[in-house]
């Protein structure tokens, strides 16, 4: 259907409501965005001279690509929309390690002519960001009741302040090597992920209550404390990153796809919906407890209940990588198991796997969750924790292992705490 407008209505209308005079300054440029809609035509309206626009045809392309604005609602500009399309279906994928680098190495590898700085990436995410494509994580605030905190507070209300806020984003661990200006960041596979996550939350815990509480309880400066603790991160990322047998273990934040937004954007690259996260449940007796309401002030620290239920929960989670044949754990998980309980807990699933009629899947399974190496050599006898990391060490490169490989290493490690090696 053909449209006659006015230069003020043509504006208004099909040019962003941009001013007359801007029009008439680029008037070339304008008309030839709008051949690329439009037939163009001229006409009289009066003394007037009229645009006549006639709708083409749209091609398949042009539609893909007004499908893809009408989602994230906003205009790109002069931006490339192929370009922007391969972020957010490479952030979607979450096959690539998502930060600058290897997004642009992603877009070199499919023929963007863009500059190998991180100036083209960096500006794109910015614009992602700034029109709430991706989305800051939600912070919780968090009030430390230990004495050794210093609290601050509004002086004239009295009102306490949050001792930090915390984040609540899902963090992705690759595996990073440096070759030159772009180097290598491999976004490590989600069950060593999940494996390398747990680990580090509870080695970086205990030496965190080591090393960073006593320097709380001194005056020094926050500047301090904050990059003692950076550096704290960075030491157990690479203890793991070694026990793991990676070059340099790292992690950065998940970019956060607006929810709004990304299902449809799944739906529009043709991606598959995720898969449920496995939720562990605790089998845990409840008949004898009563129900009460508990009005506990914020920033008083968990009652012993809560933390028993933590504890039950970590135990859990550990005996059933086993039991769903998941993992095969690093040398510093052996080192930081503690409780009786928990080696009874463990020690009745690796029970349950040797009575099981499906130890040939644990086999493979356990073979696909560790690197594969030519050394197939594992030592019988392990006196010393050196000795044990050895064997460790020929464990995890071991092809064919067998159930009773992992029993007996396991029970090496307990051995090893027994004698206090």
């Amino acid at each position: 259907m053909k449209k006659e407008y006015t230069v003020i209505e043509l504006c208004e209308h099909e040019l962003n409501g941009i001013d007359e005079k801007t029009f008439r300054r680029n008037k070339k440029m304008y008309i030839q965005k709008l051949e690329e809609k439009y037939y163009v035509a001229f006409g009289k309206r009066g003394r007037f001279t009229t645009y006549i626009l006639e709708p083409k045809e749209k091609a398949p392309e042009q539609i893909e690509n007004e499908a893809f604005l009408e989602i994230i609602g906003c205009d790109i500009g002069r931006k490339d929309i192929e370009l922007m399309k391969l972020i957010l279906k490479a952030l979607l994928e979450k096959k690539v390690t998502p930060v600058q680098n290897e997004l642009l190495k992603l877009a070199l590898q499919n023929n963007f002519k863009i500059s190998k700085s991180r100036g083209t990436i960096k500006n794109y995410m910015k614009f992602l960001r700034d029109n709430q494509i991706i989305i800051p994580p939600r912070e919780i605030p968090v009030w430390d009741n230990a004495k050794y905190v210093k609290r601050e507070c509004d002086p004239e209300t009295g009102e306490i302040f949050p001792t930090y806020y915390k984040k609540l984003v899902r963090w992705v661990y690759f595996d990073y090597r440096n070759e030159g200006s772009i180097g290598y960041r491999k976004r490590l596979n989600e069950t060593t992920q999940k494996a390398i996550h747990e680990a580090f939350k509870t080695i970086y815990k205990e030496e965190y209550v080591q090393k960073i509480v006593p320097l709380l309880k001194t005056n020094l400066s926050k500047e301090f404390i904050s990059d003692s603790v950076s550096k704290l991160k960075m030491k157990v990322l690479q203890e793991l990153g070694e026990a793991y047998g990676i070059n340099a273990c790292r992690r950065v934040e998940e970019p956060i796809i607006n929810p709004l937004l990304s299902r449809q954007l799944k739906e529009y690259f043709g991606l598959n919906e995720e898969q449920k996260q496995r939720v562990t449940e605790l089998d845990i007796d409840v008949s004898h407890i009563e129900v009460v309401n508990i009005n506990r002030p914020v920033g008083i620290s968990m009652s012993e209940l809560e933390q028993m239920l933590e504890y039950k929960k970590l135990i859990n989670e550990r005996v059933q990588l086993y039991k769903e044949k998941e993992s095969a754990l690093p040398l510093e998980m052996y080192e930081k198991w503690h409780g009786i309980e928990f080696e009874q807990q463990l020690m009745k699933g690796i029970t349950e796997i040797n009575s099981s009629e499906n130890s040939n899947d644990f086999n493979e399974a356990n073979d696909s969750a560790v690197k594969v190496n030519e050394d197939n050599h594992v030592v019988d006898t392990c006196d010393t924790q050196d000795d044990f990391k050895k064997q460790l060490a020929a464990f995890k490169f071991k092809s064919n292992k067998t159930v009773n490989d992992g029993t007996n290493l396991m029970l090496s490690a307990f051995l090893n705490k027994e004698k206090g090696a």
